[in-house]
């Protein structure tokens, strides 16, 4: 499959040039908006997280009451945090831990990094280097 779409970008390129390639990657693949959000499905919050602040060097999550309401109605609603030592890691609401946990590896994974570099300005100009975003050195436990 990754083949594919090199060789579908290459096409484009030698027929086109970069500016075709530039555009066909903005109409077909940019504007296309999966909700990664969604595609992270983590089954073992609590040990994925612990495994997360291990390898890290982090003190051990620990979650934490922050607020509440209507303890004694139908709907209570808890809002949680998962702290890393004084560092808030995630914080959500819900009847449970479970959505400051995920929000927390969803915090960890999902963030944007404020420096963005295309590795297409090598092709421009012969004396400018690529930097690649830093995500994370690990990998995700699924």
């Amino acid at each position: 499959m990754a083949n594919l779409v090199r060789s579908v970008f290459v096409g484009v390129y030698l027929h086109g040039g970069l500016p075709a390639a530039k555009q066909f990657f903005r109409q077909h693949i940019v504007s296309r908006k999966p909700d990664v959000d969604k595609l992270f499905n983590f089954e073992q919050l609590t040990r994925e997280l612990s495994h997360l602040c291990a390898r890290e060097g982090f003190e051990p999550p620990v979650a934490s009451l922050m607020a509440e309401t209507g303890r004694h109605s139908r709907h209570p609603v808890f809002v949680v945090g998962v702290y890393s030592g004084a560092e808030l890691m995630g914080e959500g609401h819900g009847a449970s831990l479970t959505r400051a946990a995920v929000n927390a590896l969803k915090g960890w994974y999902l963030y944007s990094p404020l420096e963005k570099d295309l590795p297409s300005k090598t092709v421009v100009s012969k004396d400018s280097k690529f930097k690649p975003a830093y995500i994370d050195p690990g990998e995700v436990i699924v």
